[in-house]
């Protein structure tokens, strides 16, 4: 009926929670992230986050935010062969 896997770990930045598997028609892990689709789909979710409790200073959540895109962009690619790129615009 469907097969999801869910990772959490630990990374330099903070937490990262990486959940991928197939769904089938009209199928979603969560409503409100992911409209369901009318056909069966692979799905990839990466969410990273950091907790740590911080002064605001612009310049360093900056630099946070941009470090948590990096981790979540490396683990897309790792996910994904090019292949998968290529076939949805993406550069190699």
């Amino acid at each position: 009926m469907h097969a999801i896997s869910e990772a959490a770990m630990k990374v330099e930045e903070g937490q990262l929670l990486t959940r991928w598997g197939i769904l089938p028609p009209h199928g979603t892990f969560d409503p409100l992230v992911l409209e369901p689709l009318d056909l069966p789909s692979w799905i990839l979710d990466i969410d990273v986050a950091n907790t740590v409790t911080r002064t605001f200073d612009g310049a360093a959540l900056i630099t946070n935010f941009d470090a948590l895109a990096q981790r979540a962009y490396a683990m897309f690619r790792f996910m994904v062969k090019e292949d998968f790129l290529v076939l949805h615009g993406g550069t190699v």
